[in-house]
């Protein structure tokens, strides 16, 4: 089966309820659910029925101050320009989607400020979500790009917008990999990848989660 996720603190809680509200409105997104990396969200979530979790080893992001309160106020913080926070924000989400993938679940994860139109399913071949699919075009290079979708281990996009690129064969060398959505098929490898991934993010000084995405791949 896939689920949806997403993350949050309560400083972008109301992304996260934007996020919520037009996951809703597309019934073939769910199951989705949302991992909280505060209580505050959490709680949030409870009291309007959304499903919630808190995320793995959450309370590390706040490791970096030595009080219960300021901890608190460091978990709860926009720490986007905080780059040893923002990194550790990126090991809670990948080790929260490695967890997902142990007990089976691939996953389609985006970030809280990622609206939701259509469903995606077409495309990804989400295991589970085959009856939300459209027919694959006519031809053989069609054929042959869902075959490659449905064996992905992981998809994801960039944030390169150029027709032109997007069709070359070297485009993963001409623009930045984003990790603000992707899809990760539960299998072995995407598992070893997100391991690996959520390591990097903790012991080294790779830029952001992004490049260190970037760096494994």
């Amino acid at each position: 089966h896939t689920v949806v996720l997403t993350f949050g603190t309560v400083a972008v809680l109301d992304f996260l309820l934007n996020w919520v509200q037009h996951v809703q409105r597309i019934p073939s997104l769910d199951p989705f659910v949302v991992a909280a990396i505060d209580h505050s969200v959490f709680d949030a979530c409870a009291v309007l029925d959304v499903r919630v979790f808190l995320a793995p080893r959450w309370q590390i992001i706040a490791n970096r101050t030595n009080t219960p309160q300021k901890q608190h106020k460091a978990a709860s913080e926009y720490f986007r320009a905080d780059l040893s926070s923002f990194k550790k924000m990126g090991f809670v989400k990948v080790l929260t989607v490695a967890a997902l993938l142990e007990h089976g679940y691939s996953v389609l994860v985006s970030d809280v400020d990622v609206i939701w139109l259509r469903h995606p399913w077409g495309v990804l071949r989400a295991p589970g979500k085959l009856e939300h699919e459209a027919a694959p075009a006519d031809g053989l290079l069609a054929l042959e790009h869902a075959q490659a979708l449905e064996e992905a281990d992981l998809l994801l996009g960039t944030d390169n917008v150029d027709m032109a690129l997007d069709a070359s064969p070297h485009r993963l060398l001409e623009a930045e990999i984003n990790t603000g959505v992707l899809f990760v098929r539960a299998s072995d490898t995407a598992l070893a990848f997100m391991h690996e991934w959520a390591q990097r993010c903790l012991h080294t000084r790779d830029g952001h989660d992004q490049q260190v995405c970037v760096n494994i791949y």
